[in-house]
């Protein structure tokens, strides 16, 4: 429930930052955002140490699969650098909002519902 919290909380943010400032300015944020939780990553994953305090720090917010591998933060940022590099503005900016309440609903809809296979997809 953190992380659902977390993640509708933070790409809200991203979204009304992406609205209250210029496009240029946003993509410069966003840019330097998915930049230093890529690099963020890279060390982690290089660095076992790092990694274990990485994990201790958001531990309520990785999950298993992520320990080892790029944390969904860092793709969330760089998607959203790069729906406002391709998009125009405003279309960029309601995107992210669908995404900050779509991917979390459809992870409850899954929860909910997921356990019934629609050819080789549950």
């Amino acid at each position: 429930m953190l992380r659902r919290i977390f993640h509708i909380a933070s790409v809200i943010v991203l979204a009304i930052l992406a609205l209250i400032l210029s496009r240029e300015t946003a993509l410069w944020l966003f840019f330097a955002l998915a930049s230093i939780t890529l690099l963020a990553d890279i060390v982690r994953l290089s660095w076992p140490a790092a990694n274990r305090l990485f994990v201790f720090v958001f531990r309520g917010l990785v999950r298993d699969h992520e320990m080892d591998r790029i944390n969904g933060s860092t793709y969330v940022l760089v998607g959203a650098l790069l729906t406002l590099i391709l998009f125009h503005h405003p279309l960029a900016i309601a995107s992210l909002f669908f995404l900050a309440v779509g991917d979390p609903s459809a992870s409850l809809a899954g929860e909910r519902w997921g356990n019934h296979e629609m050819g080789r997809k549950s």
